[in-house]
């Protein structure tokens, strides 16, 4: 594919992608780069066993979601704008992914059809330094059984942490028109691709509060966010002037929010338009606070 149909298909798909990303936060805020071996990113990790920090080659795999659209052809017909109504179908297919992406991300996947794909919990899995070397940077919020979540603390960066992509897609996405198509029921067909990878260059640049019992308030969200914060400016110092983002569920940011409010931490929390959101977003100690509905589903082992 030349410069020129890359950057018309860029062009063409910009409304798609921007779908995605507003749909799941975190592809908005990590840098998404053209993967450098075809099929697989390779690049340098630390070792996360605690006997080793060396930067090893490290190859990376792409998480792939397949959706197919379907139109009804009687339906757009009586659309007084047909691209308008398309656009609409369109979101829903597209929604879909985000959500599937944004489960991968987060969790990653066990091998199946696609292959193993590495999320960030696959990074910090355990509270033991015994165990991994990134367990410094996992807090136990101290909640027990199989029904928690977390909270993440996440730096994005080119040697930090940061999404891949195939060469000659759009940040990842392929879209396919196949037209119509007697199938049954028969429409307008059309298949959505998106491949996606993940690389955590350097663990000290996140961490998990871990074990949040999601029905609970009774653990200080806001004292454990500071305490990841602290842990991740020793590694960063504030003056290297590195952004770093929040993601926690609904439920917990509600849980968050009151309690940040109750102990008088109002100069830390602001609310202010973050990285080009349409609508205003919550900051805390000037980190953009994101929901995602990944870890509303509150289905996370304890993690020991």
């Amino acid at each position: 594919m030349t410069k020129a149909e890359l950057d018309a298909l860029r062009e063409a798909h910009k409304p798609l992608v921007a779908v995605l990303k507003r749909e799941n936060p975190m592809l908005e805020d990590l840098p998404n780069v053209e993967a450098n071996s075809g099929d697989e990113h390779e690049s340098s990790v630390d070792e996360l066993r605690a006997d080793s920090y060396f930067p090893k080659p490290f190859k990376r795999s792409y998480f792939t979601c397949k959706e197919t659209a379907r139109t009804d052809l009687d339906l757009a017909a009586k659309a007084p704008d047909v691209r308008a109504f398309l656009a609409e179908e369109n979101k829903a297919h597209l929604s879909r992914i985000a959500d599937e992406v944004q489960k991968a991300l987060v969790y990653g996947q066990l091998a199946d059809g696609f292959g193993r794909f590495d999320g960030l919990a696959t990074y910090y899995d355990s509270v033991s330094s015994t165990k991994k070397a990134s367990a410094r940077n996992v807090i136990d919020a101290g909640g027990k059984g199989a029904s928690l979540t977390s909270i993440w603390v996440v730096t994005p960066g080119e040697y930090l942490t940061r999404l891949f992509h195939p060469a000659g897609t759009v940040e990842g996405l392929e879209m396919k028109d196949d037209g119509e198509i007697a199938y049954s029921p028969p429409g307008f067909y059309r298949t959505f691709v998106y491949k996606v990878g993940l690389a955590v260059q350097d663990w000290r640049a996140n961490a998990r509060i871990a074990n949040i019992d999601p029905t609970s308030d009774a653990v200080n969200l806001p004292e454990l966010v500071d305490k990841a914060l602290d842990v991740l400016k020793r590694n960063y110092p504030p003056g290297d002037a590195i952004q770093r983002y929040i993601y926690m569920s609904q439920r917990v940011q509600k849980i968050f929010l009151m309690q940040a409010t109750a102990m008088g931490a109002h100069g830390l929390l602001r609310t202010e338009n973050v990285g080009g959101e349409p609508s205003p977003g919550r900051l805390y100690a000037g980190n953009p606070i994101r929901v995602l509905d990944a870890l509303g589903a509150s289905t996370e082992e304890q993690v020991q």
